[in-house]
């Protein structure tokens, strides 16, 4: 479910939260630097891209966490 959500960028992320009216700091939860968006929050951010390098490594896979636009082309 989550990762349908998530491919339709239905997720209730900051952005979207802030567009449906709610008042809210638009600031990411994991870095506080930018907006959060889908695509920031699983794959821009930089402490998320932490934890996929992580998830990687610890599954022996040896490659570049990839970007939103690639992970999906």
């Amino acid at each position: 479910m989550l990762t349908w959500m998530t491919l339709l960028e239905r997720l209730p992320t900051r952005d979207r939260l802030i567009a449906w009216g709610m008042a809210l700091d638009a600031s990411c939860v994991m870095c506080g630097d930018v907006i959060e968006t889908c695509k920031h929050l699983f794959f821009e951010c930089a402490d998320t891209r932490l934890i996929w390098k992580e998830v990687l490594s610890l599954c022996d896979i040896s490659r570049k966490v990839l970007s939103w636009d690639q992970k999906l082309s």
